[in-house]
């Protein structure tokens, strides 16, 4: 079976271009959806999911059915996984042709290493903004005056701690952390 996937990022948009090249190329059935932000896609995912081993999927260019080259190679593995064959009409690749399995196994060497690039990039960035001070993750929800008070609540022993935590706006876990850290029994 051959089957095409239409989709657009909001309704202003039209899906008919899609859906023409679609039925040009042959698709036997055309899902159409509409996905907006980083809304997931149920009727890509289901379609997945009901491929059979020698079935064809039809896209017009890779970002009408991927946000990111990980996720596009990442969809492109399973189906390489299920005997399905992947067509982008706009690009000219046919999986079911040795040429368009060479092109997608090249985009699949370059989308790896875009990872393993970004990956890197990553680590880089993180390891100088440690270096220069920066917190990294979560902002706190408490000032270090907070915490202090905190402690010294904890240390008068006159309010639980859920008490004490519901009045500085500390967390529990948090206030444990630092007692032990000072070693304040």
């Amino acid at each position: 079976m051959i089957v095409g996937y239409a989709r657009i990022s909001d309704k202003s948009q039209n899906i008919g271009s899609q859906v023409d090249q679609l039925k040009k190329f042959g698709c036997e059935k055309i899902i159409q959806e509409t996905i907006t932000g980083i809304a997931e896609d149920k009727e890509l995912n289901k379609l997945v999911d009901e491929l059979k081993e020698g079935d064809t999927l039809v896209a017009t260019r890779t970002d009408r059915i991927s946000r990111s080259a990980i996720q596009f190679l990442m969809l492109a593995n399973k189906l390489e996984e299920k005997s399905v064959f992947l067509v982008l009409t706009e690009l000219g690749v046919d999986a079911r042709t040795p040429a368009g399995k060479m092109i997608l196994g090249i985009m699949a060497s370059l989308g790896q290493w875009e990872r393993e690039s970004l990956k890197e990039k990553q680590k880089r960035g993180i390891e100088a903004a440690r270096k220069r001070g920066i917190h990294l993750g979560r902002p706190k929800k408490f000032t270090n005056s907070g915490l202090e008070t905190a402690i010294e609540m904890y240390e008068k022993k006159e309010k639980t701690i859920s008490e004490i935590c519901a009045a500085t706006q500390v967390s529990r876990a948090t206030l444990y952390r630092k007692l032990k850290e000072r070693e304040i029994k």
